[in-house]
């Protein structure tokens, strides 16, 4: 799978509400599709891993932040990239946007199980294509923090000599100016 994976959907009327505004389901479906087309790019379906593992693909859980609503008719691009993996298991990061702007936000638990429900180990090519890009993205996440701590710092420095700056020119005018009383 690539780092980030993208899907792009368009918003049609089957996925809105009355007043034209996706409904909060959907998303889902939305998530759903692009986690799919991700598969693909593996070289597998979800056909193929139950006809050639026994296996398929569950959700364990799925945490979703809705930032701000879709619309019908508009175009979205769906991110997605495997967070983190254990030999049953494993964790996506999925954002749906519009343009620049962030609609939805979700971290999707991803359970390999048998044809009984039961968990198994992920098939070793799976979870060997996985492994890389888990890694590779998490050292590219652990430079991105720290990238953005050094920056944060920064601002935080300006921003204290600015207030510090201030503070010193409004307490030396309060000491200028007394107030006098009548």
């Amino acid at each position: 799978m690539h780092e980030n994976f993208f899907h792009n959907v368009k918003v049609y009327y089957e996925d809105t509400d009355a007043g034209g505004i996706v409904y909060y389901a959907n998303y889902l479906k939305f998530l759903e599709r692009a986690r799919t087309e991700a598969l693909v790019t593996l070289g597998f379906n979800n056909k193929k891993i139950k006809d050639d593992f026994g296996a398929q693909i569950i959700v364990k859980s799925c945490n979703i932040e809705y930032k701000i609503s879709a619309h019908l008719e508009d175009e979205l691009t769906i991110r997605s990239f495997v967070k983190s993996i254990t030999k049953t298991s494993f964790f996506m990061n999925q954002f749906i946007k519009r343009g620049e702007d962030l609609i939805v936000e979700a971290k999707v638990h991803l359970v390999f199980v048998n044809k009984e429900g039961k968990p198994i180990k992920i098939p070793g090519t799976l979870f060997q294509d996985f492994k890389p890009e888990v890694e590779a993205l998490n050292r590219e996440t652990e430079k991105d923090v720290r990238d953005t701590m050094r920056e944060t710092e920064s601002r935080i420095e300006d921003d204290m000599s600015k207030l510090e700056e201030r503070l010193s020119t409004r307490l030396q005018e309060a000491l200028d100016n007394p107030l006098v009383g009548n």
